[in-house]
């Protein structure tokens, strides 16, 4: 993937919350971060609290932002909202940025 597809991609996602299709949280909000795995070598998945809420959500952390990661990203969240309404499916809530700038 090119540097400007990259740039697509980055700019989809900022969009996407400037006009409210996405929430974006900050970081610093969420309390009780537990690791509880990794994801094939992508990224580790954390169980956090948000705020004061008492429901636990899924934080992913992506160990590299690169193209490819950026692309599959979007790809991810795109299809996400396109089934996101299925009992099964876990509610995807938005995005975040941790300290480090990963999301």
């Amino acid at each position: 993937m090119s540097s400007s597809s990259n740039y697509e991609c980055v700019n989809w996602i900022e969009e996407a919350i400037s006009n409210k299709y996405l929430e974006y949280y900050k970081f610093e909000e969420f309390k009780n971060i537990e690791s509880v795995g990794t994801c094939d070598n992508v990224g580790t998945t954390y169980r956090a609290n948000w705020k004061n809420w008492r429901q636990i959500f899924g934080l992913k952390n992506l160990f590299y932002i690169n193209d490819t990661t950026v692309k599959e990203l979007v790809n991810e969240l795109k299809l996400h909202r396109k089934v996101d309404f299925h009992d099964n499916i876990i509610n995807f809530y938005g995005v975040s940025e941790a300290c480090s700038g990963k999301v």
